[in-house]
């Protein structure tokens, strides 16, 4: 929420800067104009935040892939990831996104000993 505060307080300061060239269109992640921000340009501002980052391959495919990995991995359950990702059933989520990692199979195995009394 904190995050989108000071969006906002951006935003308003773009809006005084632009003055009377300002649309007003209401829109969240607006240009420094107030209009729509075009489509095709957010992949260019991605690629050049990750450029200036250090960060080599970063599309809207990888993003997609780390936002679902991440999801699942903080136990958000797969019904709502598969439904944010747009698929039509949760195997499909699963299949795709549920590999887990060494920690994650550790806990499981730890949980089912402490379950079993181990």
């Amino acid at each position: 929420m904190s995050a989108l505060k000071g969006w906002r307080t951006q935003q308003l300061q773009e809006r005084l800067a632009a003055g009377n060239q300002w649309t007003d269109t209401g829109v969240v992640f607006a240009t420094e104009f107030g209009t729509m921000v075009d489509p095709r340009n957010v992949p260019r501002r991605v690629e050049l935040a990750a450029a200036k980052a250090g960060i080599e391959n970063v599309g809207a495919h990888s993003m997609r892939h780390s936002a679902a990995v991440a999801w699942l991995a903080s136990g958000v359950h797969i019904k709502a990831a598969a439904d944010l990702l747009g698929h039509s059933s949760i195997a499909i989520t699963g299949d795709r996104y549920g590999h887990i990692s060494d920690d994650t199979a550790r806990a499981t195995v730890d949980g089912l000993g402490t379950t079993l009394g181990l």
